[in-house]
């Protein structure tokens, strides 16, 4: 399995997709690394993601409606502001682990195969 089928698979649990967890997770360590500020905006997401916009929005908004993230214009620009909520961050907390353990299971897993064993010995044949 490929790291974000597990990521998925091990995420459930805490019933959230990869792609939230994902967006959640960008959005945390932007805001650390401004260090002063508690919002950031939902282009340096997309950016920071390299997801479409469109997408940002919609995966925000998703988790808006789970009272993950708040969001609201930026007083400045057109773009939205986003930071986490006290939810959104105990999320990001208890669902670490389960990131960990994909990454492991992704590290420990054999090398995909070339082809398939009979394409294989059909080619050794063949010879």
């Amino acid at each position: 399995m490929h790291f974000r089928r597990l990521a998925e698979a091990e995420l459930g649990a805490h019933d959230i997709s990869f792609a939230l967890w994902w967006v959640l997770y960008t959005t945390d360590q932007l805001i650390r690394e401004l260090e002063d500020d508690h919002a950031i905006s939902q282009q340096a997401v997309s950016l920071r993601t390299e997801l479409e916009k469109s997408s940002v929005s919609y995966l925000m908004g998703v988790l808006a409606d789970r009272a993950l993230v708040d969001r609201g214009p930026d007083a400045f620009d057109r773009s939205y502001r986003v930071g986490l909520t006290s939810k959104g961050k105990r999320l990001l907390a208890q669902s670490w682990s389960a990131i960990e353990r994909a990454a492991q299971l992704a590290s420990t897993e054999p090398a995909a195969r070339v082809a398939p064993p009979r394409r294989i010995k059909r080619a050794e044949r063949a010879r």
